[in-house]
């Protein structure tokens, strides 16, 4: 008479995968909302909230003996790319919005000395 055992199957924790896609999405949301002007104000606290749980999944894949780290990765770059871009275009924004104030429309710039 044969038994028949039965092997378990391995339990995937999806943990992960679904925090380091959480903050791709994230990510590139807080890099296409930071083009909008006064909307980008907002991409910045998104970006961060993006760099947070990629760094935490990526911290939880390398407690876990390292298995599973190449999404993390690429979700704390695109976390990373977030913010510094989103700084750059509220930069370029307020500098715009500075040069506007101090040159408003129908004035000539100053002309360099001669």
């Amino acid at each position: 008479m044969a038994t028949h055992t039965s092997v378990p199957a391995p339990i995937h924790d999806n943990t992960i995968g679904g925090l380091a896609i959480a903050a791709i999405g994230i990510g590139l949301f807080a890099i296409v909302l930071c083009w909008f002007p006064f909307l980008g104000v907002l991409a910045i606290p998104i970006a961060v909230i993006a760099l947070i749980i990629a760094l935490i999944g990526f911290f939880i894949a390398r407690a876990r003996g390292g298995v599973a780290t190449m999404l993390p990765i690429v979700a704390v770059s695109v976390a990373v790319l977030a913010v510094i871009i989103t700084f750059f275009c509220l930069g370029g924004s307020f500098h715009g919005m500075r040069q506007g104030l101090q040159h408003p429309a129908g004035q000539s710039m100053p002309s360099a000395a001669k």
